[in-house]
């Protein structure tokens, strides 16, 4: 975005704010800065990334006959993907916004969350070849 289409006293909108992409442009959130958008797609990123990996491996562990060790896996397990969500998240917001800056398109708040939800899923996606075919 260019520094002169950015409204005076621009205020980043608060996180989780979505806007949906119709309605007039007095209405919907839209990120004017990098540092915007990179934090919306690291926050999506991170929540996302947290829950696939508890659920995951809640399902991946449930066979394990000391049943008292889940709760504790689960937690590590959402703190990884949480971690994992920071660093995906970092790379694919600025990839995000490098892409989007030079064509002039408005990025609203909505639009993080889309890409939060394709890193999560492209991130599951790589991790099935490391599950065990027997506990599937």
């Amino acid at each position: 975005m260019n520094n002169s289409v950015i409204p005076e006293g621009y205020e980043a909108p608060s996180w989780p704010s979505l806007a949906l992409p119709y309605g007039s442009i007095e209405t919907r959130k839209i990120l004017y800065n990098k540092s915007d958008v990179v934090k919306y797609v690291i926050l999506w990123s991170m929540y996302i990334n947290a829950g696939i990996c508890a659920i995951s491996s809640f399902f991946t562990f449930i066979s394990i006959r000391k049943k008292r060790y889940i709760p504790i896996i689960i937690v590590a397990y959402g703190i990884y993907g949480g971690l994992i969500g920071i660093v995906n998240g970092f790379i694919f917001g600025m990839a995000f916004w490098y892409i989007i800056e030079p064509l002039g398109f408005s990025i609203l708040t909505i639009h993080p969350l889309f890409i939060g939800l394709i890193q999560g899923a492209l991130f599951r996606i790589l991790e099935i070849p490391n599950v065990k075919m027997n506990t599937m």
